[in-house]
């Protein structure tokens, strides 16, 4: 009587596929004097200090990136209280400077 074995060996491979995280620039805010930088869930309204990612240039001086979370909003405030309030308002509107330097100064 001969036996054939029912279990095959067989070899799966699996590719596995990396996921690019693309960095986009957003906008560049300055700091006032004693303000930081806030980060208000939209769903809890849950208000903390934004995390930073210190990024060390040669040459120049150092400068720090905002570590950006899911369902997050950051905004620049003197405290936590006065992140939520602005956030509730709105946010901040930027405006456009009424001259910019560098540009000519045609009169017509």
């Amino acid at each position: 009587m001969k036996v054939e074995p029912t279990l095959k060996d067989e070899v799966k491979l699996h590719a596995e596929k990396q996921f690019e995280k693309k960095t986009a620039f957003l906008r560049k805010e300055i700091l006032r004097p004693g303000h930081r930088c806030f980060e208000v869930n939209e769903k809890t309204f849950e208000t903390k200090e934004a995390q930073y990612e210190r990024i060390v240039n040669f040459n120049e001086p150092d400068t720090r990136k905002i570590v950006i979370k899911e369902n997050c909003v950051y905004i620049n405030a003197l405290n936590a209280p006065n992140a939520l309030k602005v956030y509730k308002k709105g946010g901040r509107k930027i405006q456009e400077p009424f001259m910019k330097m560098g540009e000519e100064h045609n009169i017509a």
